[in-house]
């Protein structure tokens, strides 16, 4: 019998443990101390997490930004130093066509260090709003979900300048 209360309440939580709820206190956010322990708090926590997730599309914005300024800065400067990197065919060399690879530039600290910043940032915003998800709270996963989409609205035009794609949407 008491292997058989153990496997129900094992079961139990099982069950349980995928679920939303939708209360407005008892979950903290990152930190002990930014716990909503009332409604007025749990409001101002959701405000937060929407400016947050809005704030993580334009994490990306900035650095596909960034990333097509340093490839223009590139591509002058090596035009520069006589490399152009799409010399004006000659009717001759046009067909057939040859494949051209494009060129990368080369590594600079200046330029990589800051990419990476960016790049690091986002993932951390990223996963930082992952936490907030997983906590259950169907009110954060919403806010959460519509500040991604408004911070799309605003900023994922931006991504096109850069080359970057849609890698895969936090």
């Amino acid at each position: 019998m008491g292997s058989d209360s153990s496997m129900s309440s094992g079961h139990h939580s099982m069950m349980s443990m995928g679920t939303f709820h939708w209360s407005s206190s008892g979950d903290a956010l990152w930190l002990d101390s930014w716990l909503p322990k009332s409604e007025p708090a749990y409001i101002g926590t959701c405000f937060g997490l929407l400016f947050i997730a809005i704030l993580s599309r334009s994490i990306f914005a900035i650095e596909a930004y960034f990333v097509s300024w340093a490839t223009m800065r590139y591509q002058r400067l090596d035009g520069m130093n006589g490399n152009g990197l799409n010399p004006p065919p000659r009717i001759a060399d046009s067909y057939p066509e040859s494949h051209r690879l494009p060129r990368v530039p080369p590594f600079m600290w200046s330029i990589d260090t800051i990419r990476s910043f960016l790049t690091t940032l986002g993932s951390f915003v990223s996963y930082l709003l992952m936490m907030v998800v997983m906590t259950g709270n169907g009110g954060f996963f919403l806010v959460v979900v519509v500040g991604i989409f408004i911070g799309e609205m605003i900023f994922g035009r931006f991504r096109s300048l850069g080359g970057i794609g849609a890698e895969h949407d936090h």
